[in-house]
């Protein structure tokens, strides 16, 4: 074992520094082998297609290419593929077809080739441009608070201005805006709302194009018949005479909003007619005067007219056929 030991330290010990120098000499080789060995690397590269503005690209466009750089390890080791500069494809006078992402349109380092570029082409077909300007329809969903409704809906400006391919904007009948909540609503109100997108190959000539809507939100209305209602005789309390009515309840139909016609009940209404400038006869015809809560109409009263019988306080004084024999005024 003691020998083995003292082998392993001359074998460490004797000539160290030309060993070390090997070593290091051994390694640099190893590195700068590889430096120089050819290789690949694939990046991502931007394409940036430009074309007249008369004209619409109707296909779907290839805005990032896959490039496969060859070269030194080194080189390529150094490249900064974020930094390599888009391709730049000039379709001034291209006519529909296939187009090819030419490798003499990108900007390569020095010493470094582009062994591919994937995918190596694009279809293109044109369209000529135009400008219209489109009805604008006003989108809303949902409904007001129970009692209401939206009575009408309307947009300012009523038509935006869209630019497009001709056949799309040609098809266009209208473009709508974002939908509008009316949910649990009860007042009209008038918002500020964006536009829902126009189709592909299309666009709003004004970017972020909002428009106005405005809603009007009413309560429902309805009708609603009180029946039975009692006639109050107005007249002084120590007059030596009354007045008897005939008939004594009438009838009366109200239009209104559907909630306030609910939340009405008799005392709400008052029924009455007037005695006031009347004389000793003994009988009158005298029409029925009603009083309602403010937004409530009076549609009918049913009868328009009563009767009023004077009668004395003190029966003594009152002949049996007095209100026959004095007439009816």
């Amino acid at each position: 074992m003691g020998q083995v030991l003292s082998w392993l330290h001359r074998a460490c010990t004797e000539n160290f520094t030309i060993k070390l120098l090997a070593l290091v000499l051994a390694v640099a080789l190893v590195f700068f082998k590889r430096e120089d060995q050819v290789t690949e690397v694939t990046a991502k590269v931007q394409v940036e297609l430009r074309h007249p503005e008369d004209r619409v690209l109707m296909t779907p466009q290839v805005n990032m290419v896959n490039v496969t750089f060859r070269g030194d390890y080194g080189k390529l080791r150094r490249l900064r593929t974020d930094e390599i500069p888009a391709i730049v494809m000039n379709l001034a006078g291209v006519e529909d077809g296939q187009l090819n992402f030419d490798k003499r349109n990108l900007q390569v380092p020095p010493g470094l080739t582009v062994s591919e570029i994937s995918p190596a082409a694009m279809v293109v077909k044109f369209e000529g441009k135009t400008v219209a300007d489109i009805p604008v329809r006003a989108i809303v969903e949902g409904e007001p608070q129970s009692g209401y409704r939206a009575t009408e809906t309307t947009v300012e400006p009523k038509t935006v201005k869209v630019m497009g391919a001709k056949s799309v904007v040609a098809g266009l009948e209208f473009v709508k805006t974002k939908p509008v909540s009316l949910v649990g609503r009860t007042q009209t109100a008038t918002l500020a709302v964006a536009l829902a997108p126009t189709p592909a190959y299309s666009r709003y000539a004004v970017d972020e194009q909002r428009v106005k809507v405005n809603f009007v939100i009413a309560e429902n209305r309805g009708t609603r018949v009180l029946s039975k209602l009692p006639v109050a005789v107005l007249q002084k309390e120590k007059e030596e005479f009354y007045f008897e009515v005939s008939p004594k309840e009438i009838a009366v139909t109200l239009n209104g909003s559907t909630r306030q016609l609910s939340m009405l009940d008799g005392e709400s209404v008052d029924v009455y007619v007037e005695t006031k400038g009347l004389g000793r006869k003994g009988m009158y015809t005298r029409p029925v005067a009603v009083n309602v809560p403010d937004g409530v109409e009076i549609a009918e009263i049913t009868p328009k007219m009563v009767t009023l019988v004077r009668r004395s306080r003190d029966p003594q004084e009152e002949a049996p056929d007095s209100a026959v024999d004095a007439g009816v005024e």
